[in-house]
């Protein structure tokens, strides 16, 4: 994806309770490929403008697996620890 359409993809997939900004998503993206976890690459679609596109590493795969795979212990741990309708 390119910046742009991640942000989209962000708002849309949260049902707007999380948003990005550029000021926040380009650095965070450079940061992102410095560290080796994503590449960019450019294109140009047909009839298009040029964009830079961003894809996961092999690495940034893996970073990912296991920090998705943390989120749901942490978050599994929260719903033992408040249960539903105890509030």
């Amino acid at each position: 994806m390119y910046g742009y359409q991640m942000a989209v993809e962000l708002s849309r997939r949260s049902d707007g309770r999380m948003t990005a900004s550029e000021g926040s998503l380009y650095p965070t993206l450079h940061q992102l490929e410095g560290q080796g976890l994503i590449e960019g690459f450019w294109q140009t679609p047909t009839g298009g403008r040029a964009r830079r596109y961003y894809r996961l590493t092999p690495r940034g795969r893996t970073v990912t697996r296991t920090a998705a795979a943390d989120l749901r212990r942490f978050a599994s741990t929260l719903l033992t620890l408040v249960p539903e309708g105890s509030t």
